[in-house]
Parts: structure tokens; C-alpha cells; sequence
């Protein structure tokens, strides 16, 4: 793929979104609005479990009907992979010897040729001259990033429909991630290395809650913690900090830079005396 085919898809939205004047963190919340806007998907400012053009019951049916739709592109993943797992010198010319391996590894047959002209197709556009077990690992790695962020598209959508301020609830959630460690601030593990909850663990809900409905009231405090500490910053730091060891330090410094000078000129002084001498 040259820059052109790259750019004809990862720029297909460039000159809209570079006249909204958004910064580039915000492209791809910009392109979540873009396309439910385009494909006609609610949007929500607020959360909300209404305008969704359907009961919140079903739009949580339907929801989890595209992720088992998801679940089942894993498992063509995960076919993919335990085939890897045992042919190292595959051969990825042709698409039959594959298909007829994913078949074994519990694909249907449809299935396992769309997938394996998928892999066969994917190898065939890679730049550079690879193996076939090189190829065959990048093409799975190239599935993987696509399944895994569709999943993240189809949540960040989702969430826009229900008017739920996913940036902000990631923070929280990932907030309370950090508190699970252990009195000693190393992770605490299970048998299996899942992490598990430390003493001091706080769980995201409550902070989830506030972002979503007490915003208003959190933003007035930190104002107010703000516009504090500003007078603290102007006024209480810089007399801690004894104003007047800056203005002895700066004598000093120039008392250490003046008698370099005098220094300085001595040396010249001794040196033409000498020269003169001679």
C-alpha cells in the first residue's frame, strides 16, 4: 500500500475535521459523533435513556447480539491461531490447505474460506518478501487490531447513544484500577495471576456517578479550590519560601562574579608585568 491508497482512508475525513478546529486528541471522538451522525444513530448529550428510537431494553439486546457477532470473529481468530501453532512452514499461496485446517479447528467450511482468503489476501499486500509463518503472524496480529478496536468503535458508539462521557468514565475506571495494589504497593495476584484487590482499592462507581450527574457541582468546587490556591501560589508559597534568601543568594552571586573580575584583571595585570620583566 502506497501513501495514497493509506491516505484515501485515514484522511477520507481530514478537511472536515480540520475546519471544526478540534485538537487531533479529539479526532476520533469527533469521528464517533461523524458517524452516528451519518448512519442516523442516536445521540445523546446527557446520559439518558432516552432517544434511543427504541426502548433501552432493546437496545441492549441488539447491543449484545453485535457482540456476539464479535465474540465469533475471536473464535476465527483463535482458529488462526492454533493453526500457527502447528505449521510453521505453511503455505500461503493458496487458501485451500488453510481452509481445510480451520475446518479442523471447528470453523465451518464457508467460514473457514472467507477466512483464509482473508489471511491469503492480506499476505499478498504485505511490502516486504516474508516467510510464511512471518506473514501469517503479521496478518493475525492485523485481524487482532481490527477485532479488538471494531469492539472499541461499537462501545464508544454505543455509549454516545446513551449520552455517557466515555473519556470521563475511562478515568474513573482506570483511577480505581491504580488503587488495588497492595500495603506495600506491589500488585497482589492469585494463583492464575489474576490482580487482585488490594486493602486500600476504591471502586469506580461512585466516581462514575459524580462525572455523570454531580459534574456541575464538582467543576464549582475545583473553582473554587482553584481560585484559592492561586491566592496561596501569589501569597502564602513565596513567603515560606523567605523572599529574602533570593536576594541574599543574588548579592552573593554578585560578590562571587565581581571578585572573579578582580581576579581576572590581577592575572592580566601579573601577566604584562612579567612580559615587560622579559
Amino acid at each position: 500500500m502506497n501513501l495514497q491508497e493509506y491516505s484515501a482512508i485515514v484522511n477520507s475525513s481530514a478537511e472536515e475535521f480540520a475546519a471544526t478546529g478540534l485538537d487531533i486528541n479529539q479526532l476520533f471522538m469527533w469521528q464517533i459523533y461523524k458517524m452516528n451522525s451519518m448512519y442516523d444513530l442516536p445521540i445523546n448529550s446527557q446520559p439518558s435513556l432516552d432517544n434511543l428510537g427504541e426502548s433501552p431494553l432493546q437496545r441492549m439486546q441488539g447491543f449484545m447480539k453485535t457482540l456476539q457477532k464479535e465474540m465469533a470473529e475471536g473464535a476465527e481468530i483463535l482458529a488462526l491461531l492454533k493453526f500457527r501453532e502447528y505449521y510453521v512452514d505453511a503455505d500461503l499461496s493458496h487458501p485451500g490447505f488453510l481452509t481445510e485446517n480451520l475446518v479442523l479447528q471447528g470453523l465451518d467450511e464457508k467460514n473457514a474460506k472467507d477466512v483464509a482468503e482473508k489471511v491469503v489476501s492480506l499476505t499478498n499486500d504485505m511490502d516486504e518478501d516474508l516467510d510464511g509463518y512471518e506473514a501469517l503472524s503479521r496478518a493475525i496480529l492485523v485481524m487482532i487490531a481490527d477485532w479488538l478496536n471494531d469492539m472499541t468503535v461499537y462501545n464508544r458508539s454505543e455509549a454516545l447513544k446513551y449520552g455517557i462521557p466515555s473519556e470521563s468514565v475511562l478515568a474513573c475506571i482506570m483511577g480505581s484500577n491504580f488503587t488495588k495494589l497492595g500495603a506495600d504497593g506491589l500488585p497482589i495476584k492469585d494463583e492464575n495471576g489474576k490482580v487482585q484487590k488490594g486493602p486500600n482499592f476504591q471502586a469506580p462507581e461512585a466516581a462514575i456517578c459524580a462525572t455523570m450527574f454531580n459534574d456541575g457541582s464538582l467543576i464549582a468546587e475545583a473553582c473554587d479550590v482553584i481560585e484559592v490556591a492561586s491566592l496561596i501560589e501569589a501569597v502564602t508559597l513565596p513567603i515560606l519560601k523567605d523572599p529574602m534568601l533570593d536576594v541574599l543568594m543574588a548579592a552573593e552571586a554578585l560578590e562571587d562574579e565581581l571578585d572573579m573580575d578582580l581576579d581576572e584583571e590581577a592575572a592580566h595585570y601579573i601577566d604584562e608585568e612579567e612580559e615587560e620583566e622579559e
